[in-house]
Order: C-alpha cells, then sequence, then structure tokens
C-alpha cells in the first residue's frame, strides 16, 4: 500500500489519517473545524483507496470523521472555482468507492451535511452514532446536491422521502435515518460497529449493497 499502510500500524497524511483494525482500514477524515471534504481530501481518500485495493491483507474499508462530526461538508471556497488540472471530483470519488472491489462503510458521528451526506450515500452501508445527523441543505445555497447524490437518495429512502430531504434541506436524525434505511445501524461505537458490518460483508455474512444496482422504491425513476 506504499505510504498508506504498515503492517500493524497507522499512516497519516495532512488530511486523511488510516488505521488498521481486524483487516479493515479505517480512514479518518482530519481537517478541522468540520473536516470539510475539499480537494485535498478528496485526493488524500482517493489515493488511499488505490493502495487498499491492492493491499490482499485488507478486506474492507470505514470512513469516519475526526472530531465531534462526520463532515460539514464541502470546502465553499472551491464552489464556483474552476477545477485544476487532476483535480478528484466528489463525483470521481463517489463512483470510486461504489464501485470498489472492498466493501466501504461510513461511520457516522454528529453532523453528516452536504458533501459528507453524498459520499456516505456512495458507501456500501452506513452505521451512525445516536447523535448522528445528516443533512442535504444546498438548496439553501441556490445549489442542487451532486456527485450523483439525487439518484442514490431515492433508492435508499424512496422517492417521497428523499424529495423532502433534498427540497427541505432539513435534518434527519439518526432514528428517522434508520427507519427510512438511510442507515443501516445505530450504535454507541458507530466506528467498532462499521468495522464489524464491513467485515461481515467481505466475508459474505452480509450482503453487498451498492446503491446504483437498487431499484427505486414507489415505482419511481431517478
Amino acid at each position: 500500500m506504499g505510504a498508506w499502510y504498515f503492517p500493524g500500524g497507522s499512516v497519516s497524511s495532512s488530511f486523511v489519517s488510516s488505521v488498521l483494525r481486524d483487516g479493515i482500514a479505517i480512514l479518518w477524515i482530519d481537517h478541522p473545524p468540520v473536516n470539510a471534504i475539499g480537494a485535498d481530501v478528496r485526493a488524500a481518500l482517493a489515493e488511499a483507496l488505490a493502495g487498499i485495493e491492492h493491499d490482499r491483507a485488507l478486506r474492507g474499508v470505514v470512513v469516519a470523521g475526526t472530531g465531534r462530526m462526520f463532515s460539514g461538508g464541502g470546502d465553499l471556497r472551491e464552489v464556483g472555482r474552476p477545477d485544476a488540472s487532476g483535480t478528484v471530483r466528489m463525483a470521481d470519488l463517489a463512483r470510486r468507492i461504489e464501485t470498489f472491489p472492498k466493501p466501504v462503510v461510513a461511520a457516522v458521528r454528529g453532523k453528516c451535511i452536504g458533501g459528507g451526506t453524498l459520499l456516505s450515500l456512495a458507501c456500501h452501508a452506513r452505521v451512525g452514532a445516536d447523535d448522528a445527523l445528516l443533512m442535504l441543505p444546498e438548496l439553501n445555497l441556490g445549489l442542487v446536491p451532486g456527485a450523483g447524490g439525487t439518484q442514490r437518495l431515492p433508492r435508499l429512502v424512496g422517492l417521497e422521502a428523499a424529495l423532502d430531504m433534498v427540497t427541505r434541506a432539513r435534518g434527519v436524525d439518526a432514528a428517522a435515518a434508520l427507519a427510512q434505511g438511510l442507515l443501516d445501524e445505530v450504535a454507541d461505537d458507530p466506528v467498532a460497529a462499521a468495522v464489524r458490518r464491513a467485515s461481515d460483508i467481505a466475508s459474505g455474512r452480509l450482503p453487498w449493497r451498492r446503491t446504483a444496482e437498487l431499484a427505486v422504491p414507489d415505482g419511481a425513476q431517478a
């Protein structure tokens, strides 16, 4: 895994730290104060995934946020700014996660806003803490959720709940997210639970669930 993996240890970049647990790589988004998923974070996550993919010792991935939240969203300083050559866009990262050959599970503690929610939707499962709050507030900023989020969300929660979440731009707490299918599990320690879930998916004890392959409930088309 090159710079990203040392057996039994942990490795850090400036924006993402990597820790190993039971054959699962935990990628911590580490970009204070709100873990904004800007270009540097996206590049670090993509680099980590590239190494993990070819490491036979690693069976899955958990993505989590340091501090009190998963992510406060994208970096607003990048809105309207042309992407530099070679920039990993959010849509690129989401597709990379969704099509990754090893299970990727999001461990959501605290706020998971905008780009954080879009990233979690691309994962193969989502585990939340009791204080998890998922939100797509883009319409409040005159934007539309991107990165395939408007296609993935209805496949998880149904068209009506997806429209409500997007058009009202209000947060969904852990209990509601679990009931809707936006979260697969709520746990006191979402990272530990996400590690177990990634391991169970990798071993076949739980099924793979790539969001793009799910049918849209309610007979609607995304």
